[in-house]
C-alpha cells in the first residue's frame, strides 16, 4: 500500500472523526468512550479504501459506494445517537454535506497553484494529495462549525455571542488560506491575521472566564458543604443537650421509682435503674471548659477527637460570662480551628495543640499553636477551614491570623463583642 493511499485513509479517518464529533455536540451520542468512536470512524473510513486500491471506476468500489450511503446517513444516526430521529437524519445529512462542499472547497482553491482539478481516484503526487486533503479537511470543518452553530441556537431560541469569536477565526483562516493560494494582496493578508489574534484572545478570555467561573462554583460548593456539616454538628450538640436536660427533669421522679423498689426489696431493677440512669448522664456528659454550653460541646467532642488521634490538647480559656456572639458562630471558630491544627499536628514527631482565648478591652482572641511541618504557602491558612474562619472574623469586626516560625504554627481569630454587622 503506497504512503499517498495510507495519507488519504488517515485523513480520510480524521474527517469521519470531525463528524462524529460535531454531531455529537448537537444529538446525544450513545458512544460513550472515545475508542468507541475511533473504531466507529474507522470503520466508516473504510469504505473508501477500494477507490484508492482499485480506482474510481471499478467493481469493488461501486459496491462499497453502494453500501456507503446508506451506512453513513440511516445506519450511523440511527444505531450510534439519541433524539428524535428527523433531527438525527437532518442533522446528520448536514455534516455530512459538509465534506461534499470541503472537497469542491479544495479543488476550487488548489486549482490553479496545484493543478487539482477533481477527486478521481488517489489525485497525483503525494504532496497534491496532502494539500488537497488538508484544504478540503478545513473546509469541512468550516461547514461543520456553521451547521452546529445553526443547530445549537436553534435549539436554544437564541444566538450565543460566544460562538463570534469562533466564526472569526474560521472566517480569518479561511481568508488566510485564499490570501497564501491566490495572493490577493499583502492588505488583505494582514486584515485576516489581525482578525484571527482578536478572535484567539476574545475567545481565550471567555475560556478563562468559564474557568474562573468554574473555581468559583467548586468553592462556593465546597464551602456550602462544610457550612452544612457545622449545622448538623451544632444541631447534634443541641440535640444531646436538650436530652440531658430531659434526663435532669425526669430524675427526681427516676430517683423516687428507684427509692421505692429499694423499699420494696426489689434491688435488682433499682440497681438495672441506676445503672441506665448513669449510662445516659455520661453519654451526654460535657467537660467544663467554660461557662459557655456551646463551647464545652465542642471542646468536649474534640478532646475525644485528640485523644483518639494521639493529639496532646491543653485548653485554657479565659472567657465571659455572655458573649455577644451566636452559638453556631462559636461552634463554627472553635471547631475549624481546632481541625485546622489537629490537620497539621498529626504529621509531627510530637503532636500537641494549644488552644487559649483572653479578653483585651472589647475584643475576644482565640489562639492555636501547633507544630507543624512547612506550609505549601507560608502565611497561608488551610483551605476552606481558613476561609469560614476569615468570614466569621470579618463580620464581627475583627480578623483571621496566622504566622509560622520554627516548626510551629499559630493561628488567632479576634472578634469584637458586640452584635454583628449586617
Amino acid at each position: 500500500m503506497s504512503e499517498t493511499v495510507i495519507l488519504w485513509l488517515i485523513l480520510h479517518l480524521a474527517a469521519c472523526l470531525v463528524h462524529l464529533v460535531f454531531m455529537g455536540m448537537v444529538i446525544p451520542c450513545r458512544l460513550r468512550r472515545c475508542w468507541q468512536v475511533v473504531l466507529l470512524a474507522a470503520g466508516i473510513a473504510l469504505f473508501h479504501l477500494p477507490k484508492l486500491i482499485w480506482g474510481d471506476h471499478s467493481t469493488p468500489t461501486d459496491i462499497f459506494r453502494l453500501l456507503r450511503a446508506p451506512s453513513i446517513l440511516v445506519a450511523v444516526p440511527v444505531l450510534f445517537f439519541a433524539g428524535p430521529l428527523w433531527k438525527r437524519l437532518l442533522v446528520n445529512l448536514l455534516l455530512f454535506s459538509g465534506q461534499f462542499i470541503g472537497a469542491m472547497l479544495a479543488v476550487f482553491l488548489l486549482r490553479g497553484p496545484y493543478q487539482i482539478q477533481d477527486t478521481n481516484g488517489v489525485i497525483f503526487t503525494f504532496t497534491q494529495s496532502a494539500v488537497y486533503l488538508a484544504v478540503g479537511l478545513f473546509g469541512t470543518i468550516l461547514v461543520d462549525s456553521g451547521v452546529v452553530i445553526l443547530a445549537r441556537t436553534m435549539q436554544a431560541r437564541r444566538f450565543s455571542m460566544v460562538y463570534l469569536p469562533v466564526l472569526f477565526i474560521l472566517a480569518s483562516l479561511f481568508g488566510t488560506f485564499y490570501a497564501y493560494i491566490s495572493a490577493p494582496g499583502a492588505l488583505f493578508w494582514c486584515a485576516c491575521i489581525l482578525l484571527s489574534g482578536i478572535s484567539i484572545v476574545c475567545l481565550l478570555y471567555y475560556v478563562v472566564s468559564l474557568e474562573k467561573k468554574a473555581e468559583l462554583e467548586e468553592e462556593l460548593q465546597n464551602i456550602h458543604y462544610t457550612r452544612e456539616l457545622e449545622q448538623a454538628h451544632y444541631r447534634t450538640i443541641q440535640e444531646r443537650r436538650e436530652e440531658l436536660a430531659r434526663i435532669r427533669h425526669d430524675f427526681n421522679n427516676q430517683l423516687a421509682a428507684v427509692r421505692l423498689l429499694i423499699q420494696s426489696g426489689d434491688e435488682k431493677d433499682a440497681g438495672s435503674m441506676l445503672r441506665q440512669l448513669g449510662d445516659d448522664i455520661a453519654a451526654t456528659r460535657e467537660e467544663p471548659y467554660c461557662s459557655v454550653p456551646v463551647i464545652n460541646a465542642v471542646l468536649t467532642e474534640k478532646a475525644a477527637m485528640c485523644e483518639s488521634e494521639g493529639i496532646r490538647l491543653e485548653i485554657q480559656l479565659d472567657l465571659p460570662h455572655v458573649l455577644t456572639i451566636h452559638p453556631l458562630h462559636l461552634c463554627r471558630i472553635f471547631a475549624n480551628l481546632l481541625d485546622n491544627a489537629a490537620k497539621a499536628a498529626r504529621f509531627t514527631a510530637a503532636p500537641a495543640i494549644t488552644l487559649s482565648s483572653a479578653m483585651a478591652g472589647d475584643y475576644l482572641f482565640i489562639k492555636t499553636i501547633n507544630p507543624s511541618l512547612p506550609p505549601v504557602k507560608p502565611g497561608k491558612g488551610h483551605g476552606y477551614g481558613s476561609k469560614i474562619l476569615k468570614q466569621l472574623a470579618a463580620k464581627y469586626d475583627g480578623s483571621y491570623q496566622v504566622s509560622y516560625e520554627d516548626g510551629i504554627f499559630t493561628a488567632v481569630v479576634t472578634l469584637l463583642l458586640e452584635q454583628p454587622t449586617n
